[in-house]
């Protein structure tokens, strides 16, 4: 069959917005109104039932390296968020709506791709909307609330309600005004009408060759790639775009001039499925992930951070279940020689996977993260898989649980094994909005900390017969100082351990950064 450079789009944003919610009425002008960002955001907040107490600020900086706006196309911004609720209300400076518009694309297909590692921000990306009225731009990731904030959105501006009242901690009253050549750089007047829906992100397209199912290869119309196996079960890919690798330079130099000396640092990132089991022919569809882990590695290594090279560990093992074939994890399989790399390189004791060792644990009937991804297809309903893991037995640990902040709220297993079969990769440690701290008896005075996404869970048995402890946090979900958290818990090592897609994000990056302040 040939394949001759159809157009299609490649990639979704999830960013419809009810039609109801955008109707206005066509008829008479409604009046003119002035607004601050920051009481627009509050309307938007409360109309979602958010407490923006509780709710941390976005500052200039974060702006610029969260969302690409900065001051000088800013004629006035707020923003809020509280893990992965987000809400970021932006006022153009005059002729400056495309480039705001322009940045908060960019900034909306970020949030989506970063749905495909962490999965239970699907529903906020599915949600995601960017919405334009008269220079006005909100974005908004607040999950099925999104239709309320955006609502009152048209209400405020349109003058349908009067905008709350302006926090005393707010003191530069913006108003909003249209755009034109003629308006002055004094208390610019924007005349709000009706919403200028042509504004709503559409889809890109790009010219690509369009893989057809009847050769075992689809491209799916959520930009995931199909690719029927010898087994004639289907595997989706998750391709790596490239992302940005300065960023993460930056913030793990950052780190490292941040931590003692003596405390050692680790950049683990871990790649997708796609640098395996893409086939020949469309390797186009991505970034050779071994050569930017290897260039990233070569980076911060100049800069005294130390680097596992995954990528070197998994290519020996490409003939084994390393990927979940109907998710867009590693399996614990592939996570086990991630977890090999790491302790060869720190020079530590590693146990091998074998009965002595590990208790296997097979649950059958595994779908997973890429049924949702790819929209339900049922290529991927049709291939279930084996979800198999693996339980120490060998090394004796203890698992305590605390909250974010690390209050303490139980000791149980390193397994919650009352998953439903489409949370199984879940099974360890029961997720990610959490701090977990294991003991162990190795006693060799290594003390580890992870800073992790979604891959580096499954990491975590493996490396029981390598430290004394180890602290796992999440970097979505972490409210504490971590240089005073690492000097508390005693840290001789400290570990960032990503999907590379993840860590290549300049929004992940910061996150990192933060980490040294």
């Amino acid at each position: 069959m040939s394949y001759n450079g159809v157009t299609m789009k490649i990639m979704k944003r999830f960013c419809l917005c009810l039609a109801a919610v955008l109707a206005l009425s066509a008829c008479s002008p409604k009046p003119e109104t002035s607004v601050t960002p920051h009481q627009l955001l509050t309307a938007m907040l409360t109309a979602a039932d958010y407490d923006e107490a509780t709710m941390s600020v976005y500052n200039a900086d974060d702006m610029e390296v969260f969302f690409g706006v900065t001051g000088e196309n800013a004629l006035g911004f707020a923003g809020r968020y509280k893990g992965a609720d987000k809400l970021v209300v932006v006022i153009a400076a005059n002729g400056k709506s495309a480039e705001v518009r322009a940045a908060l694309t960019a900034a909306l297909k970020g949030i989506t791709d970063n749905a495909l590692a962490y999965p239970e921000q699907q529903k906020r990306a599915d949600a995601a909307v960017l919405c334009e009225k008269n220079g006005v731009f909100a974005l908004s990731v607040l999950g099925e609330n999104n239709d309320k904030p955006y609502q009152a959105f048209d209400d405020v501006l349109s003058g349908k309600t009067p905008p709350p009242a302006e926090p005393q901690v707010d003191t530069t009253s913006v108003s909003v005004a249209e755009e034109s050549s003629d308006v002055t750089n004094a208390s610019p007047v924007v005349t709000t009408t009706a919403a200028d829906t042509s504004a709503f992100v559409d889809t890109e397209e790009t010219n690509v060759t369009t893989p057809d199912d009847s050769d075992g290869v689809y491209l799916n119309d959520t930009g995931v790639l199909l690719v029927r196996e010898a087994d004639g079960n289907w595997r989706g890919i998750s391709v790596f775009g490239g992302g940005t690798k300065q960023s993460y330079i930056a913030a793990m130099t950052t780190l490292r001039a941040a931590l003692p000396s003596d405390v050692n640092l680790w950049s683990m990132l871990c790649p997708l499925s796609g640098e395996w089991f893409t086939p020949p022919n469309f390797t186009g569809y991505g970034v050779s992930q071994t050569d930017k882990v290897n260039a990233v590695n070569a980076a911060t290594e100049e800069a005294g951070v130390l680097s596992v090279n995954v990528p070197a560990e998994l290519a020996n093992h490409t003939g084994e279940n390393i990927y979940l074939r109907t998710d867009h994890h590693w399996s614990a399989l592939g996570a086990y020689y991630g977890a090999k790399a790491f302790a060869k390189a720190a020079g530590l004791p590693f146990a091998d996977l074998n009965d002595s060792n590990f208790t296997t644990v097979t649950r059958e009937g595994f779908v997973g993260t890429m049924w949702n991804f790819t929209g339900k297809d049922s290529r991927i309903a049709n291939s279930a898989e084996p979800f198999v893991y693996y339980k120490p037995i060998k090394t004796k640990y203890t698992t305590e649980y605390f909250d974010t902040s690390f209050n303490f709220q139980y000791e149980t297993s390193l397994f919650v094994e009352g998953q439903d079969l489409p949370n199984s990769y879940s099974i360890v440690m029961g997720g990610d909005n959490k701090i977990v701290k294991i003991k162990t008896d190795v006693g060799n005075g290594r003390k580890l900390m992870i800073f992790k996404d979604s891959y580096g869970n499954a990491t975590v048995p493996f490396l029981l017969g390598s430290f004394d402890e180890i602290v796992v946090c999440d970097l979505r979900y972490f409210d504490l100082n971590a240089l005073q958290f690492i000097n508390e818990q005693g840290t001789t090592d400290v570990a960032i351990i990503q999907n590379i897609q993840m860590a290549m994000n300049p929004a992940n990056a910061r996150l990192v950064e933060r980490l040294a302040e």
